[in-house]
């Protein structure tokens, strides 16, 4: 490897804030940078430059184009924007609207399919049981509205609404709440003798010193005995029961969240005093019922974001009760549809409106950019040098710059899943090894080209956590803070690897077992898609993503009719290799594509017409697996009459996201206390974003990772305000929000 040089990109008068990193938390802060709205006179005040490693954007929310495959969508696993995250809404709004006059039309639209279909699963009695519903839908649109809420009452009637809704699905009238002062608990089931259902008891004058909330819990208390009732007059196993136990456990969980929230009074305490608390321990104590306990439900939001430290799914997830909370009343409160599936990809619909907005603002790419170190100054005060491997250069460069984009035959402009070497000095040699630039296990040297930083230049560290272990060790040790915030979110703050699969399908989803939801769902939006999180572990978190296969070029006469994702963590290897063992995501990506394998295997439990009895069934009396997905039923782009079997599942994608920049934040309990504030790195030009960080929705996400671009922005100069980032100051009565421009 050349030693190198330091480069000094910052000679012009302006200084320069180096961003390092191009997922959703640098390109966050490089938006509100340059914003017309909160920053409008930065390019009279400093430049922006995005570092990035390999030749694309988007970090985890990263998307490639295969061009060998019908040009299919290729992600790290499922991604889709809830209506709680409201900030990453709004800066795709602003990045679609152009940064001119608001146009005539909503651009969002076009970009988004509302769904408020919930799919959940329960093993029991020997068996999947799948529970279907709809959370409330009001049609309102998140991207539009701006006014903060998370109040005593905003929670309260947002969990009512909920509730009621719930209720709704079951065709009954919501029972009138009577003013019990103890929840009533027995174990719904099927008992000798069916009980008459109970009338909803006649409404009472509350009794003197009764306040709003004893009444929302008298009415979810009358809720569940309702419930509980019904659910005793069905014989267990029956559709009506699945049912009647889904819409219980819901209703049951929300009870138990709220009547937690009052008594941890997080309105005047803050949701963060319940950090140390595991999520399951203190739903406990709030009077969760068993069922609810033993119920997949209680672990979708932590399947979903991935909380399961080192990727160890063998046990149960370790969330904290504040970060549990935070997004059950997030949910509880967020206008519009519960999620908002991109028209076609994370890559396409996101991240590449962002790239060509800041584009045409100046903002600079600097693609191929490894970052291995920073390095302080001799009096440590500062970040001197950023220690760069330039992974590839630009035929023609530094005139020249990196085109990272290819256009499909109908002229729309995609990520590729693989650099366009074409563009590139060492592109011939990096194909024919086909070498993986975004892996740091990558058996490639590059090229040491230092950059020196001026006096006035400042660095954002938008890289993940455990990627800034490793870049920012030397710098976090160093730091001039007594208290080590920054060494401790790197050494404190845990992180899983996860796992991602996609399976193209020759029948569409719909005649495997998922019905056509626009038909099925009245009242609802008619974009709702088949989603859940909570099928067997690891990849419990599943999706239809059928919709997509209009974005693709699939021939005619041979293209798929369904597509489905999975996701989940994976458990590390132990010990995990140093970076020098090239040949480790190859095996981990085998030991992926054989555990999806097993997987597939039991998909009957979940899309239940997709084992087909009589594929399995051959001259020789094999007796077929009815669990087990029909295999045949896997669409190949290569040789498809030919390859058979399991041996069709090497021709679907799945991949582990082992690289330190792909790893998910756990939100473990105890552990709020680790995450520093983005001005807090104890360097004077150094500013901290990641979803590590303090955000105020301090949870693995893409809304977390833009929260904290937010606030990278407002530590450089003073904007965006704290009160304009939604959710700040959710449930928290004191939100840190001291700090001191470096660009004021």
């Amino acid at each position: 490897m050349d030693t190198g040089t330091a480069e000094p990109m910052s000679t012009a008068a302006k200084p320069t804030i180096h961003i390092l990193g191009g997922g959703p938390s640098g390109l966050s802060a490089a938006f509100h940078l340059t914003s017309p709205t909160y920053n409008p006179n930065w390019s009279t005040t400093y430049n922006v430059v995005v570092h990035q490693l390999g030749w694309r954007l988007g970090g985890k929310g990263a998307t490639g184009r295969n061009a060998d495959a019908g040009n299919r969508v290729e992600e790290h696993g499922i991604h889709l924007f809830g209506n709680m995250y409201a900030n990453s809404l709004h800066m795709l709004y602003a990045a679609l609207c152009g940064d001119g006059p608001t146009p005539p039309v909503d651009p969002m639209p076009a970009q988004f399919e509302p769904s408020d279909f919930q799919l959940g699963n329960d093993f029991f009695d020997g068996t999947w049981h799948g529970f279907q519903g709809w959370l409330p839908y009001d049609g309102d649109k998140p991207w539009l509205i701006s006014s903060e809420v998370g109040s005593f009452s905003d929670i309260l009637t947002g969990a009512l609404n909920t509730a009621k809704g719930i209720f709704k699905t079951l065709e009954m009238p919501p029972p009138v709440p009577t003013p019990a002062t103890a929840p009533h608990r027995p174990v719904p089931g099927p008992p000798s003798a069916q009980p008459a259902t109970p009338q909803p008891a006649t409404p009472q004058t509350p009794a003197p010193g009764w306040s709003p909330i004893s009444i929302f819990e008298a009415m979810l208390n009358s809720l569940q005995t309702a419930l509980e009732h019904e659910a005793a007059a069905e014989p267990r196993g029956s559709d009506s029961y699945d049912r009647l136990r889904w819409e219980f456990v819901q209703i049951d969980l929300i009870t138990a969240c709220i009547r937690g929230a009052l008594a941890a009074d997080v309105w005047q305490n803050g949701i963060d005093s319940l950090d140390g608390v595991p999520y399951r321990d203190w739903l406990i104590t709030y009077g969760l019922h068993e069922m609810t306990m033993s119920s997949g439900l209680l672990q979708a939001i932590p399947n979903t974001c991935m909380q399961y430290p080192d990727g160890d799914a063998t046990g149960f997830p370790q969330m904290s009760a504040a970060a549990y909370l935070t997004f059950v009343l997030r949910q509880l409160v967020a206008p519009g549809s519960s999620a908002y599936f991109f028209r076609v990809s994370t890559g396409e619909t996101v991240i590449l409106p962002l790239y060509q907005r800041l584009l045409a603002r100046g903002v600079q790419f600097d693609f191929f950019s490894k970052i291995v170190n920073l390095v302080p100054s001799t009096d440590g005060t500062k970040v001197a040098t950023i220690q760069r491997i330039r992974q590839a250069h630009v035929i023609g460069s530094p005139a020249a710059t990196y085109e990272p984009l290819r256009t499909l035959p109908g002229g729309q402009q995609v990520w590729p899943n693989q650099p366009l070497y074409e563009q590139l000095v060492e592109g011939a040699r990096l194909q024919q090894g086909n070498i993986d630039l975004e892996s740091w296990w990558a058996d490639w040297p590059g090229t040491r080209e230092d950059i020196q930083l001026g006096s006035g230049d400042a660095v954002i560290v938008a890289l993940p956590p455990a990627a800034q272990a490793i870049v920012c060790a030397q710098a976090a040790a160093a730091a001039k803070d007594p208290d080590k915030r920054w060494q401790n979110m790197l050494t404190k703050v845990q992180t899983s690897a996860t796992q991602a699969l996609q399976i193209w399908l020759d029948k569409p989803t719909s005649a495997l077992g998922w019905p056509d939801l626009s038909v099925t769902a009245p009242n609802q939006s008619t974009t709702n898609r088949w989603l859940g999180a909570t099928f067997a572990n690891p990849l419990s978190a599943f999706a239809d993503f059928s919709r997509t296969l209009a974005s693709e070029t699939w021939p005619i006469n041979a293209a798929p009719q369904g597509l489905i994702y999975f996701c989940g963590p994976l458990q590390d290897e132990d010990p995990v290799p140093d970076f020098d063992d090239h040949e480790f995501p190859t095996r981990q990506k085998a030991r992926v594509g054989a555990g999806a394998t097993q997987f597939l295997r039991q998909l009957g439990g979940l899309l239940p017409n997709a084992a087909d009895a009589s594929a399995h069934v051959a001259d020789k009396g094999i007796v077929a697996d009815v669990n087990s997905l029909d295999f045949s039923l896997l669409h190949c782009y290569h040789d498809d009459a030919a390859t058979t079997g399991e041996n069709r599942v090497q021709q679907q994608y799945f991949r582990a996201n082992i690289d330190p920049n792909e790893r998910y934040t756990v939100s473990a309990p105890g552990t709020l206390q680790y995450r520093p504030s983005p001005w807090q790195s104890g360097y004077a030009n150094v500013i901290l974003s990641s979803d590590a960080v303090f955000t105020g929705f301090n949870i693995g996400s893409f809304e977390g990772a833009v929260m904290s671009g937010m606030l990278a922005s407002y530590a450089a100069t003073g904007s965006p305000k704290t009160s304009a980032i939604y959710g700040y100051g959710f449930c928290r009565p004191n939100p840190p929000s001291n700090a001191t421009p470096l660009f004021g």
